[in-house]
C-alpha cells in the first residue's frame, strides 16, 4: 500500500497539523464564544473536523478512492468540512508551502498531495454523469475556489452552459467570488444573482443545510426552507471579518433574501 502522507512522514504531519491548528483557532474564535470554555469547546469540534478531513483525503490518495462521492457528499456539505478541506488544498499553492529549503522535500510532499486532490476533484466532475448532482457541486466548488486557473477556467466553462444545474452553477458561482484568484467572481455572482429569480434560493437552500438549519431531502438539498438562524449568525460573522466589499455585498444580499423569504 503506498505510504500514508499524514501518518507516515513525521515533517509533513507535523507542517500540515500546524496549518490546520492555526485554521481551527481562527474559525473558532470568530463564533464569539462567550467565555473561555465556549472557545474550547468550538476548537475541539473543530480539530476533530480538521483529523476527519486528513484522514478522509490520505485514505483517498493511498487506496486510489473517489475522494468525493455519495456516501460523504453529505458530510463534505456541512460546514466547517469543507472550510478545512479547502485549507488543506491552499498548502499546495506556491505561496502556502514557502517552508524553508532544508523542508524541501516535505513542500514537494506536499504540493504533489495537493495536485493530486485537485485532479480527483477534477475527476468526479467528468464522471459527474454517473455520480450525484451532490458530488458534482461540492467538487465544482473546491476547484473554483482553491484550483489553480486552469481550473478555474473549467468552472467558466461549466458556467457557461445554458442547461446546466443550476445547484452547480450557485457552487461554481460561490467558489470563484470567494477564492484566492476571484477575478471577476464576485461581481458576476452579484449580478446573477439580481436576475436569476432562483439563484437566491438557491443559495439560502443550499448555506441552511450547510449551517445546519435544514438537512437534505433524500440526499437533495430541499425545496423550501423558513429557518435560518445558524446562517443568519454565519452571514454576520463572514461579513464582520471580511474587507472585501463586493463579498459584504453577497453577504448582505444573502440576509435581505431571508428576510424575504421568512416575511412571506
Amino acid at each position: 500500500m503506498p505510504p500514508r502522507l499524514f501518518r507516515d512522514f513525521p515533517l509533513v504531519k507535523a507542517t500540515i497539523g500546524a496549518t490546520l491548528i492555526r485554521t481551527a483557532e481562527t474559525y473558532a474564535a470568530r463564533q464569539l464564544p462567550q467565555n473561555d470554555l465556549d472557545l474550547l469547546v468550538a476548537l475541539r469540534a473543530h480539530l476533530l473536523t480538521a483529523t476527519s478531513v486528513c484522514n478522509w483525503v490520505d485514505d483517498a490518495v493511498a487506496t486510489d478512492s473517489p475522494l468525493i462521492h455519495p456516501k460523504n457528499a453529505e458530510r463534505h456539505i456541512t460546514y466547517p468540512f469543507n472550510t478545512f478541506t479547502g485549507a488543506l488544498i491552499d498548502l499546495g499553492s506556491s505561496d502556502a508551502t514557502k517552508l524553508g529549503s532544508q523542508r524541501a522535500v516535505t513542500n514537494e510532499r506536499i504540493h504533489a498531495s495537493c495536485i493530486e486532490i485537485r485532479r480527483r476533484l477534477l475527476k468526479n466532475v467528468e464522471r459527474s454523469s454517473r455520480q450525484s448532482n451532490l458530488v458534482k457541486q461540492h467538487a465544482v466548488h473546491l476547484l473554483a475556489k482553491h484550483g489553480d486557473p486552469g481550473h478555474q477556467e473549467n468552472v467558466r466553462i461549466i458556467l457557461a452552459n445554458p442547461n446546466e444545474d443550476i445547484f452547480v452553477k450557485r457552487m461554481a458561482y460561490a467558489g470563484l467570488a470567494l477564492g484566492r484568484m476571484t477575478g471577476d467572481g464576485q461581481e458576476r455572482f452579484l449580478h446573477e444573482l439580481s436576475r436569476n429569480d432562483r439563484l437566491p434560493r438557491v443559495m439560502l437552500a443550499f448555506d441552511a443545510v450547510h449551517y445546519g438549519d435544514a438537512g437534505l431531502n433524500d440526499g437533495q438539498l430541499p425545496a423550501d426552507c423558513r429557518s435560518f438562524r445558524n446562517t443568519i449568525v454565519n452571514a454576520l460573522r463572514n461579513m464582520r471579518h471580511t474587507t472585501g466589499y463586493r463579498v459584504n455585498l453577497i453577504g448582505l444580499f444573502k440576509l435581505t433574501s431571508i428576510l424575504a423569504t421568512v416575511g412571506r
